[in-house]
């Protein structure tokens, strides 16, 4: 009990007091929260159960083969639903996830590029509602905001010359 304690206290001040808080805590509050995690993954699962996991993970698979990634996360996620001691069910959510962010981001550039700014921003945001947390997804949304501060306001502005129309004359 002694060592882990001294153990902990080296291992937070080498790192800067980022593990203080696991150190303060007692050996049974700090065995409880992971025990009870595996309890709820590890409810009983009916054999129909996870054969419909496996089903919903194959069909997820097959529709990250086909460049789906949207369909891949819902089949995911209802086969980590069925069968949540699995782990390769909530990291394959997680996959899915982060290539559905991935694709929005891209299609937000590119629609960026092209002046679809509204468009661009809808798929931003749809990443951010994925992702909040990714600082890829946070670094279009500020150079997003910045384009949309910077686009040139296509009405005339009063007071504005405009010069005269020009007449091609042909020799």
């Amino acid at each position: 009990m002694r060592r882990k304690r001294v153990l902990a206290l080296a291992l937070a001040l080498a790192f800067g007091g980022a593990l203080t808080a696991s150190a303060q805590q007692t050996p049974a509050a700090a065995t409880t929260a992971p025990a009870a995690a595996r309890a709820s993954a590890n409810k009983h699962v009916t054999h129909r159960d996870r054969s419909r996991a496996q089903h919903a993970f194959m069909q997820g698979a097959k529709e990250m083969q086909r460049d789906n990634p949207r369909a891949a996360m819902d089949d995911f996620a209802r086969a980590a639903q069925l069968d949540p001691a699995d782990a390769r069910y909530s990291a394959s959510v997680a996959i899915a996830r982060q290539r559905l962010v991935y694709d929005l981001v891209q299609q937000a550039e590119k629609e960026k590029l092209l002046g679809h700014l509204d468009e661009a921003r809808a798929k931003i945001q749809e990443a951010y509602r994925l992702a909040p947390d990714d600082p890829q997804v946070a670094q279009h949304v500020d150079e997003l905001a910045a384009a949309s501060a910077a686009r040139p306001s296509r009405a005339p502005q009063v007071g504005t010359a405009v010069a005269p129309p020009i007449h091609l004359v042909p020799r």
